[in-house]
């Protein structure tokens, strides 16, 4: 198993508070103008997210960790078959969605939803480009991976 991120660190404090401030703002692809900080392949909100990624999208991670450095996500998934997906498929176009708002998605259980895994989707440009994690039914990343439309 991969060793778990720390919370603590400059690095991971920095792109979390700056993800979180660009993920508010409504690029291209989420009915607003064009922004390349946001919209771009090489673009801030994508950068971040990756490092994000490579920091706590890792085997073992507690679902905690993530929610502290993401947010709440997108759009939650229950997977009750505990598989993980294809490499090209989409789960927002697959699968039956738990909607996260209104109202909190609780960190301190991830997959109380009959106690299955779930995938956790992170927009980068809507429900077209996005980062899953996909959390076991104990509460911890299994992996993480991006989906794009390959445009």
């Amino acid at each position: 198993m991969a060793e778990v991120a720390p919370l603590s660190g400059s690095q991971l404090s920095t792109a979390a508070s700056e993800f979180q401030q660009l993920r508010t703002i409504n690029g291209h692809f989420s009915g607003g103008e064009w922004n390349a900080d946001v919209d771009g392949f090489g673009g801030r909100k994508r950068e971040l997210m990756s490092i994000l990624k490579a920091l706590v999208g890792v085997q073992g991670t507690p679902f905690a960790q993530v929610f502290e450095a993401m947010g709440a996500p997108d759009v939650v998934i229950p997977n009750p078959s505990n598989e993980a997906p294809a490499a090209t498929t989409d789960l927002l176009r697959t699968e039956p969605t738990i909607p996260t708002m209104p109202g909190p998605f609780l960190p301190n259980s991830p997959a109380s939803v009959q106690n299955e895994s779930l995938f956790l989707i992170y927009y980068w440009r809507g429900r077209k480009d996005y980062l899953w994690f996909w959390i076991d039914s104990d509460g911890n990343v299994v992996k993480s991976e991006w989906h794009s439309d390959f445009e």
